[in-house]
């Protein structure tokens, strides 16, 4: 049985991935799809432009000050929860309905008092 999809935390494992699955004669996306997890310049410049999925780094720092602040001031914190966003490239095959993801507007940490 031949995977449809492989995802890898790592973009430099993706495009290790990318290049492993060449040298064994099969083609991305058709034989297999590869989505990586956070987005680099590397990800539009590989061999086969990779699929990614975008997390708001900026936006979870932010968020996590924030709770560390109101944890050392004895403040209830509360969970949050951040959008991520898939960037669909060369690297997973279409299909029906795949779209590239719209962010949810999450107000931000700072000003969600």
């Amino acid at each position: 049985m031949t995977p449809h999809c492989g995802l890898r935390r790592q973009r430099q494992h993706c495009v290790r991935a990318l290049a492993a699955v060449q040298r064994a004669g099969l083609h991305v996306p058709e034989d297999l799809s590869i989505v990586g997890y956070n987005d680099i310049p590397l990800a539009t410049r590989a061999a086969v432009p990779l699929t990614i999925v975008r997390v708001p780094f900026d936006a979870i720092a932010a968020a996590a000050v924030d709770q560390l602040i109101d944890l050392i001031a004895g403040v209830p914190t509360s969970a949050w929860s951040f959008a991520l966003t898939l960037i669909p490239r060369r690297t997973t095959a279409r299909t029906a309905g795949l779209q590239a993801a719209t962010p949810n507007r999450h107000p931000s940490p700072s000003t969600a008092r």
